[in-house]
């Protein structure tokens, strides 16, 4: 780039002028942060970082490194700039989340073949506060009942897959997997005469009682 230095009239055309390099500092780029809350799908997620004070028609483009998949939170780096003029600021990082929903039992053990009578839990990780819940039978969404964070299979849960979808407090919905199906509770046969019939399930005994005769 050039630059035109013309004297003025404080000064003689005699006087030899004295021109030395002109260097022109880059300028300080304020990144601007977005996309920083990333639901779990499977794919790589990174924030977004724009330059916010760019001189008239300049643009900007910020490399950011730091993409990730599984659910946790993050520190994405802003590593460069597509324009010369424009230099990264002393901190160019910013902290993201990937959030994912998951079933657990009520207990925080691990979900294998859940059984009716057994209580669900949902989990999102990183929790967060705000939370909302839908539980589903296969795509129905289950109502009543199921709009807790925990849910206890019914009978109508039987044969069927459950999954639960997690809303936080900005409308981002967290769907988790689908468990396997449901299966019938495992029974204890009364000996014959008894009058009833007890069926244990992980974390509920229900008693039927039988008529005589």
């Amino acid at each position: 780039m050039w630059y035109y230095v013309a004297a003025d009239e404080n000064h003689s055309n005699s006087t030899p002028a004295k021109v030395g390099p002109i260097t022109i500092a880059q300028l300080e780029a304020t990144l601007n942060w977005t996309n920083t809350s990333f639901a779990s799908d499977g794919n790589s997620h990174v924030p977004t970082a724009t330059v916010s004070n760019l001189v008239g028609s300049d643009a900007c483009t910020v490399t950011v490194d730091g993409a990730q998949t599984d659910a946790g939170t993050y520190t994405a780096t802003a590593t460069a700039l597509s324009n010369s003029n424009y230099k990264l600021p002393a901190t160019a990082t910013q902290s993201f989340t990937i959030s994912g929903a998951g079933i657990t039992y009520n207990d925080g053990s691990t979900v294998t073949t859940p059984k009716f009578g057994e209580t669900l839990k949902a989990v999102l990780t990183p929790t967060k506060a705000g939370l909302s819940y839908q539980w589903y039978r296969g795509t129905d969404a289950i109502t009543p009942n199921g709009d807790s964070e925990t849910y206890t299979l019914v009978e109508a849960d039987i044969g069927k897959a459950i999954h639960v979808v997690i809303t936080d407090s900005n409308s981002v919905e967290f769907t988790s997997a689908a468990t396997a199906t449901v299966e019938k509770a495992e029974n204890t046969t009364a000996a014959p005469g008894s009058s009833s019939i007890t069926a244990t399930t992980t974390n509920t005994a229900i008693t039927v009682t039988a008529p005589h005769g």
